[in-house]
């Protein structure tokens, strides 16, 4: 809510906002919590709520599901690219695997792997 408060929202428009995104990311119920009252992966799924809050024109993520379980992790993947799709935001993430042959297909357009710093080809 404070973003759009410090944007000049009005309240009431920040507060429904802030109830929709925080919905989005499954912390509908903790939106009057402190920062110390959430786990590591319900904050980081904050942070995003925040990222998201504005309708940005393009995400940068930089591991935006490195510390969330799996079911977690695959819906706030779903969320980036319904984002992508229904408002036209372009979505880049950084994902750390085992193999980047193991990054999701179903969710990316393409993908380029990096092995320390150096990109590799490009896999439409």
């Amino acid at each position: 809510m404070m973003p759009l408060l410090i944007g000049g929202a009005a309240p009431r428009k920040a507060r429904s906002r802030a109830e929709e995104v925080l919905s989005e990311v499954g912390l509908a119920g903790r939106m009057t919590h402190r920062p110390a009252e959430l786990s590591g992966g319900e904050q980081q799924r904050c942070a995003v709520a925040r990222a998201l809050v504005h309708d940005p024109n393009v995400v940068l993520a930089d591991e935006p599901s490195g510390n969330l379980d799996h079911a977690n992790a695959e819906r706030l993947h779903e969320m980036f690219f319904r984002l992508a799709r229904e408002y036209e935001t372009a979505v880049a993430w950084s994902r750390t695997t085992a193999s980047w042959r193991d990054a999701p297909t179903g969710f990316c357009s393409w993908r380029t792997p990096a092995h320390y710093g150096e990109l590799g080809r490009c896999d439409p």
